[in-house]
């Protein structure tokens, strides 16, 4: 209940003061006559800012705001009593207006019940998708996120949804949230993989491995390669492959190839299989590896991937020990010690 009232003099009201009498008796007709009214905020005093205002009357109850206006050379004095607090109430969601998805976020139009105005209600917190990008909402790069973490995609992600009745995302929106998740992601595990790689080359020369003519220190190490298959949300055309530093058993690098490409032919072109692509892997990332000092002495590897990757080494494989990781698991262990 609000009533608009003109008044006269009040308490510690610095506008009222000097008021006409009359005004008095109005305020004692209109307020109630239980306990003290006190000053908790003045705009000359303590600011105009809302949040000011709301810091110093929120959860008190009853309330009288007084007002002066000056308009025309004229002083204009209201005012307003309220029982109510100025800290407002919950929302409901009954009163929904309207509901826009994105994603796993939801933007909420909610009309109040007491003052019928619509409020937008946005269920996540947003961030700006690069330096320039569009907002983008939180719960949706998070999801996308963990997918990548658990090794799920978007069929998997969305299963998950379907069946606890959340809606579901699209796969452009998995796509994009993907794309940018990942290059935080390739940032981190670019600057984890040069602390493994001198972690390694330290041990290398501890253990009495000494560099080169060409500042190569020469280290041992495990290299294997993933393909992603079919019936799972994946496909078999994608692989990863990652060399393991035996001293610490982490990656110190990694690289992805594909079999098709939707901009040329140049794989196929060059008939590649699942084992000449884990050769050229292997050949890719002992070269980068050139570059910050390192040698592989040693590569523990699988059969076919050794014998793809000797013919493809040529001269080099005269200074590279191959071994089978599975029949020589026992050496494997006294290399790792």
């Amino acid at each position: 209940m609000v009533k608009f009232i003109y008044l006269g003099s009040f308490g510690e009201s610095k506008i009222l003061a000097n008021q006409p009498v009359e005004l008095d008796n109005k305020l004692a007709e209109w307020l109630p006559r239980t306990g003290t009214w006190r000053l908790c905020w003045r705009g000359t005093k303590h600011g105009w800012a809302a949040p000011t205002f709301h810091e110093k009357c929120n959860e008190k109850k009853p309330s009288l705001v007084i007002v002066k206006v000056v308009t025309g050379g004229k002083n204009l004095i209201f005012g307003g009593y309220c029982t109510e607090t100025w800290a407002g109430r919950p929302l409901s969601l009954s009163y929904i207006q309207q509901e826009k998805l994105y994603g796993l976020a939801i933007k909420l139009h909610i009309q109040c019940q007491f003052c019928d105005q619509t409020n937008v209600v946005e269920t996540s917190l947003a961030h700006k998708s690069g330096a320039s990008g569009p907002m983008a909402y939180d719960i949706n790069t998070k999801s996308v996120l963990a997918s990548l973490h658990t090794g799920i995609s978007e069929t998997h992600l969305n299963g998950i949804l379907s069946v606890t009745n959340v809606p579901t995302m699209t796969r452009a929106l998995f796509k994009t949230c993907e794309r940018e998740a990942g290059k935080s992601v390739e940032t981190v595990a670019g600057h984890t993989c040069v602390e493994t790689i001198e972690i390694e080359k330290e041990n290398a020369i501890k253990i009495g491995e000494t560099p080169d003519e060409n500042n190569l220190v020469p280290i041992s190490c495990s290299y294997d390669m993933g393909w992603q298959k079919r019936g799972k949300g994946f496909n078999s055309d994608t692989g990863q492959g990652a060399v393991m530093g035996l001293h610490t058993g982490k990656i110190m690098d990694y690289t992805t190839k594909t079999k098709t490409c939707r901009v040329c032919d140049h794989a196929k072109k060059l008939k590649s299989t699942p084992v000449n692509m884990t050769a050229e892997e292997i050949i890719e990332i002992h070269q980068k590896l050139w570059s910050l000092h390192l040698l592989f002495s040693c590569l523990v590897a699988e059969q076919n991937t050794m014998l793809s990757t000797q013919l493809k080494l040529g001269m080099m494989t005269q200074q590279l020990k191959f071994l089978h990781m599975h029949k020589y698991h026992k050496e494997l262990r006294n290399l790792v010690t």
